[in-house]
Protein backbone atom coordinates (compact mmCIF):
# COMPACT_ATOMS: atom_id res chain seq x y z
CA UNK A 1 0.00 0.00 0.00
CA UNK A 2 2.83 2.83 0.77
CA UNK A 3 4.65 1.71 -2.32
CA UNK A 4 1.19 2.45 -4.30
CA UNK A 5 0.83 5.75 -2.11
CA UNK A 6 4.37 6.90 -3.52
CA UNK A 7 3.93 6.28 -6.90
CA UNK A 8 0.50 8.08 -6.75
CA UNK A 9 2.08 10.83 -5.14
CA UNK A 10 5.09 10.97 -7.48
CA UNK A 11 3.32 10.98 -10.45
CA UNK A 12 0.68 13.89 -9.26
CA UNK A 13 3.90 16.07 -8.15
CA UNK A 14 5.59 15.38 -12.03
CA UNK A 15 2.07 16.56 -13.58
CA UNK A 16 1.90 19.37 -11.44
CA UNK A 17 5.87 20.45 -12.44
CA UNK A 18 4.76 19.59 -16.01
CA UNK A 19 1.50 21.66 -15.81
CA UNK A 20 3.38 24.58 -13.94
CA UNK A 21 6.52 25.21 -16.00
CA UNK A 22 3.87 25.30 -19.17
CA UNK A 23 2.48 28.70 -17.44
CA UNK A 24 5.66 30.15 -16.56
CA UNK A 25 7.62 32.29 -18.24
CA UNK A 26 10.83 33.04 -16.29
CA UNK A 27 13.55 30.71 -16.94
CA UNK A 28 14.79 30.90 -13.14
CA UNK A 29 11.84 29.60 -11.63
CA UNK A 30 11.16 26.63 -13.92
CA UNK A 31 15.15 25.52 -13.93
CA UNK A 32 14.27 25.57 -9.60
CA UNK A 33 10.89 23.89 -10.40
CA UNK A 34 12.80 21.02 -12.20
CA UNK A 35 15.69 21.20 -9.68
CA UNK A 36 13.32 20.56 -7.06
CA UNK A 37 11.17 18.10 -9.24
CA UNK A 38 14.43 15.91 -9.10
CA UNK A 39 14.94 16.20 -5.75
CA UNK A 40 11.04 14.99 -4.81
CA UNK A 41 11.09 11.99 -7.30
CA UNK A 42 14.91 10.74 -5.88
CA UNK A 43 13.62 10.89 -2.44
CA UNK A 44 10.22 8.78 -3.24
CA UNK A 45 11.80 6.55 -5.88
CA UNK A 46 14.75 5.87 -2.81
CA UNK A 47 11.61 5.49 -0.56
CA UNK A 48 10.15 2.91 -2.86
CA UNK A 49 13.27 0.91 -3.52
CA UNK A 50 13.54 0.82 0.35
CA UNK A 51 10.09 -0.44 0.81
CA UNK A 52 10.81 -3.10 -1.47
CA UNK A 53 13.78 -4.16 0.32
CA UNK A 54 12.56 -4.04 3.87
CA UNK A 55 9.67 -6.60 2.44
CA UNK A 56 12.01 -9.10 1.02
CA UNK A 57 13.73 -9.05 4.48
CA UNK A 58 10.72 -9.60 5.97
CA UNK A 59 9.52 -12.13 4.23
CA UNK A 60 12.56 -14.14 3.91
CA UNK A 61 12.90 -13.99 7.87
CA UNK A 62 9.21 -15.01 8.42
CA UNK A 63 10.69 -17.82 6.37
CA UNK A 64 13.47 -18.83 7.81
CA UNK A 65 11.96 -18.26 11.41
CA UNK A 66 9.04 -21.32 10.43
CA UNK A 67 12.07 -23.47 8.81
CA UNK A 68 13.89 -23.25 12.28
CA UNK A 69 11.18 -23.79 14.34
CA UNK A 70 10.29 -27.11 12.41
CA UNK A 71 13.50 -28.31 12.72
CA UNK A 72 13.73 -27.42 16.35
CA UNK A 73 10.54 -28.89 16.86
CA UNK A 74 10.52 -32.27 14.87
CA UNK A 75 9.93 -34.35 17.61
CA UNK A 76 7.38 -32.47 19.41
CA UNK A 77 5.27 -32.01 15.90
CA UNK A 78 5.54 -35.73 15.33
CA UNK A 79 3.93 -36.80 18.85
CA UNK A 80 1.20 -33.53 18.57
CA UNK A 81 0.35 -35.47 15.02
CA UNK A 82 0.30 -39.03 15.78
CA UNK A 83 -1.65 -38.62 18.99
CA UNK A 84 -4.28 -36.85 16.72
CA UNK A 85 -3.83 -33.66 19.44
CA UNK A 86 -5.64 -30.96 16.91
CA UNK A 87 -6.28 -28.85 20.66
CA UNK A 88 -3.70 -26.17 20.07
CA UNK A 89 -1.69 -26.96 22.76
CA UNK A 90 0.42 -24.54 24.58
CA UNK A 91 3.58 -25.99 23.30
CA UNK A 92 2.60 -24.82 20.23
CA UNK A 93 1.25 -21.42 20.56
CA UNK A 94 2.88 -19.88 18.10
CA UNK A 95 0.90 -21.95 15.47
CA UNK A 96 -2.65 -21.90 15.04
CA UNK A 97 -3.46 -25.31 13.70
CA UNK A 98 -6.27 -25.81 11.34
CA UNK A 99 -6.83 -28.95 10.72
CA UNK A 100 -9.70 -30.56 7.69
CA UNK A 101 -12.21 -33.19 9.51
CA UNK A 102 -11.66 -35.11 6.07
CA UNK A 103 -8.45 -36.47 5.92
CA UNK A 104 -8.63 -37.36 2.03
CA UNK A 105 -6.90 -33.75 1.89
CA UNK A 106 -3.93 -35.46 3.08
CA UNK A 107 -2.43 -32.59 5.33
CA UNK A 108 -2.61 -30.10 8.49
CA UNK A 109 -1.86 -26.79 8.06
CA UNK A 110 0.12 -24.74 10.82
CA UNK A 111 -0.61 -21.11 10.17
CA UNK A 112 2.41 -18.96 11.80
CA UNK A 113 1.45 -15.19 10.41
CA UNK A 114 -1.29 -13.53 8.11
CA UNK A 115 -0.70 -9.95 6.95
CA UNK A 116 -3.83 -8.32 5.57
CA UNK A 117 -2.92 -5.91 2.90
CA UNK A 118 -5.33 -3.37 1.65
CA UNK A 119 -7.13 -5.51 -1.51
CA UNK A 120 -5.29 -9.54 -0.19
CA UNK A 121 -4.24 -12.10 2.08
CA UNK A 122 -0.75 -13.12 2.72
CA UNK A 123 -0.13 -16.58 5.07
CA UNK A 124 2.46 -18.25 5.87
CA UNK A 125 3.46 -21.31 8.18
CA UNK A 126 3.93 -24.72 7.14
CA UNK A 127 2.29 -28.28 6.91
CA UNK A 128 2.89 -31.75 7.20
CA UNK A 129 1.55 -33.95 4.34
CA UNK A 130 0.39 -37.70 4.97
CA UNK A 131 1.43 -38.92 1.91
CA UNK A 132 4.95 -36.85 1.59
CA UNK A 133 3.78 -34.92 -1.36
CA UNK A 134 3.55 -31.15 -1.99
CA UNK A 135 -0.13 -30.00 -1.47
CA UNK A 136 -2.63 -27.25 -2.98
CA UNK A 137 -3.41 -26.42 0.45
CA UNK A 138 -6.73 -23.75 0.31
CA UNK A 139 -6.54 -23.19 -3.51
CA UNK A 140 -8.01 -26.89 -4.89
CA UNK A 141 -7.73 -24.60 -8.17
CA UNK A 142 -4.12 -25.22 -8.07
CA UNK A 143 -4.05 -29.09 -8.02
CA UNK A 144 -1.46 -30.76 -10.61
CA UNK A 145 -0.71 -27.01 -11.50
CA UNK A 146 2.06 -26.69 -9.35
CA UNK A 147 5.25 -25.02 -11.14
CA UNK A 148 8.98 -26.01 -9.96
CA UNK A 149 10.30 -22.46 -8.64
CA UNK A 150 13.95 -22.85 -6.67
CA UNK A 151 13.57 -24.97 -4.36
CA UNK A 152 10.11 -25.43 -4.19
CA UNK A 153 7.14 -25.59 -6.10
CA UNK A 154 4.46 -21.81 -7.10
CA UNK A 155 1.49 -21.63 -8.33
CA UNK A 156 -0.16 -18.19 -9.25
CA UNK A 157 -3.27 -17.20 -11.17
CA UNK A 158 -4.58 -13.57 -10.27
CA UNK A 159 -4.54 -12.54 -7.00
CA UNK A 160 -4.38 -16.49 -6.03
CA UNK A 161 -0.65 -17.53 -5.29
CA UNK A 162 1.24 -20.74 -3.73
CA UNK A 163 4.52 -21.01 -3.14
CA UNK A 164 5.53 -24.10 -1.23
CA UNK A 165 9.27 -25.80 -0.32
CA UNK A 166 9.73 -29.02 1.64
CA UNK A 167 11.72 -28.34 4.74
CA UNK A 168 11.84 -31.68 5.88
CA UNK A 169 10.02 -35.15 5.65
CA UNK A 170 6.84 -34.43 5.18
CA UNK A 171 7.19 -31.29 6.48
CA UNK A 172 7.00 -28.30 4.38
CA UNK A 173 6.76 -24.33 4.06
CA UNK A 174 4.28 -22.38 2.46
CA UNK A 175 3.30 -18.55 1.97
CA UNK A 176 -0.17 -17.96 -0.02
CA UNK A 177 -1.68 -15.18 -1.02
CA UNK A 178 -5.25 -14.45 -1.93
Amino acid sequence: MIKEIILIVTALFIINVIIDNKRETKKKKNYNKKILAIIIITILSSLFVISIIYDSIKEENKKQEIIKYVYDNKDLLLKYISDNNYDDPEELNKFKVKIYPNEKRGYIEFLYFNDTMLTSFKYYGFYYSFDGKYKELDLPEAKNKLKKNGKGYYYHNGDDSLYTEKIIDNFYYYKMMY
